[in-house]
């Protein structure tokens, strides 16, 4: 049996409590990221909520009718309740290169989206997510022909998006959507140059890359069923991301000062140069998704009892080489994912079953050649997936008034780059937490 509970003041509870411990996580997260935010933009976010993540992060055919695809915006029109979710992550990274090894952990905000059908067939989602992140502390040493120097590297900022989409199904079994983005955000950076003799001069150049800007995507959905089993469906999947260009200011400060190594005092010596609300641009390469997903629905059951299904996405990397704003070095690169989740209960049709027996298993794994070239060594991320889907609640008193809540946990344990040629290779487990609700809304009750 599942687990029964009074929804009607535990809805209020479980929102209240997951809110806090969201923002104290946001409040208390740490900046340090990854050495690898230096580049581009910045670290994409993959966009992908707990459920998918948990699945090897696939979305393109991805069709549920209780949670929110965020990535692929033709699954909309499949929700079935009105649904929020909600989540927020936390991660470990250990950094090591040929000499050292250091462990590093961040966490806070991930998503917040609203879902709401509208009518059969077609749906509204509105919601905010990070899009690229930056977190960095770096530091080097190098040898110049007259001195010792020490190079520090910091950054921290980022941009985040706020987005509206809508889904229809044009006609029985295909369904097309589409999200309007807007951009916003702050991307701080410095380096410094401490020189070990403070007969010279050390310098610093702190930058500050303000910038918001529209954009869109779209997608495509076609389900099919390749044998009489009506409960058995096909989705196939395609996703575009166009190339986005968002207009901002630069603020550039270039100054000297005099150091001392023993007591770390600076003394400021002069500006070298400074720029103020120059025009500057972000830019944000395109990509399109192609994916299936083929799973079974049980009678008892509006999503899938089983399912699994694969990801192909092209990555058009080398388009940030264009920015004004250049950082590293990009060609194309290509992620592809693999996932699959089973509910024991209803996939294998047991007679009897415990709490754990109603649970979403979920699993997966990827590859992606990340498009970034750093001395001459491609960066790779790949690794495997694996989450829960787990009811904390629920309450069911018609068929029109219907209250759901499900804890989605989605773990990914990956290895980025390599530390050849002076590189970092980062191992990382990655946890990210979500709440999904579920509620009939704008139901018209005859009788109470």
């Amino acid at each position: 049996m599942r687990l029964y509970i009074n929804m009607r003041s535990e809805f209020r509870r479980i929102v209240g409590l997951y809110i806090f411990l969201l923002c104290a996580g946001t409040l208390s997260a740490q900046t340090a990221i990854s050495p690898y935010s230096i580049f581009g933009n910045g670290e994409r976010e993959s966009g992908k909520f707990a459920n998918q993540i948990g699945m090897g992060g696939i979305s393109a055919g991805l069709r549920d009718p209780m949670q929110i695809n965020f990535t692929q915006p033709a699954s909309y029109s499949k929700l079935k309740y009105t649904t929020i979710d909600i989540g927020g992550f936390y991660q470990e990274t250990q950094l090591t290169d040929a000499n050292q090894s250091v462990n590093s952990g961040n966490g806070g905000f991930n998503y917040l989206a609203f879902g709401f059908p509208l009518m059969d067939g077609w749906a509204l989602v509105a919601g905010i997510n990070p899009y690229t992140k930056i977190g960095y502390d770096v530091t080097a040493t190098t040898s110049f022909d007259f001195a010792d120097a020490d190079l520090q590297y910091i950054g921290t900022g980022g941009f985040d998006r706020a987005f509206l989409g809508t889904s229809f199904e044009i006609f029985k079994g295909l369904s097309v959507g589409v999200n309007g983005s807007y951009f916003f955000g702050t991307a701080e950076r410095s380096t410094t140059v401490l020189m070990e003799n403070n007969n010279f001069y050390s310098t610093t150049k702190e930058e500050s890359l303000g910038a918001t800007g529209f954009a869109w995507d779209a997608g495509i959905q076609y389900v099919t069923r390749l044998s009489s089993d009506t409960l058995k469906e096909l989705v196939l999947g395609a996703t575009y991301v166009p190339q986005t260009r968002i207009g901002g200011t630069l603020n550039d400060l270039y100054y000297t000062f005099t150091y001392s190594p023993s007591t770390g005092a600076r003394q400021y010596k002069d500006t070298v140069y400074a720029r103020e609300n120059e025009d500057a641009d972000v830019l944000f390469n395109s990509n399109y998704a192609l994916g299936f997903t083929y799973g079974k629905r049980h009678k008892q059951l509006i999503q899938y009892a089983w399912s699994f299904g694969a990801d192909y996405q092209f990555l058009s990397r080398g388009e940030l080489n264009e920015g004004s704003e250049v950082r590293g070095r990009y060609t194309n690169g290509m992620r592809i994912g693999v996932g699959g989740q089973f509910i024991p209960y209803y996939a294998f049709d047991l007679d009897r079953g415990s709490y754990f027996s109603q649970v979403d298993y979920r699993f997966g794994a990827f590859y992606e050649d990340t498009g970034l070239n750093v001395n001459d060594e491609a960066i790779t991320d790949r690794g495997f997936t694996l989450g829960f889907g787990m009811p904390v609640g629920r309450r069911t008193t018609s068929p029109n008034d219907v209250k759901l809540a499900t804890l989605n946990i989605g773990m990914v344990f990956g290895q980025r780059g390599v530390r050849d040629n002076g590189n970092i290779e980062e191992t990382y487990a990655r946890f990210v937490v979500g709440l999904t609700l579920n509620d009939k809304w704008f139901t018209q009750f005859r009788y109470r």
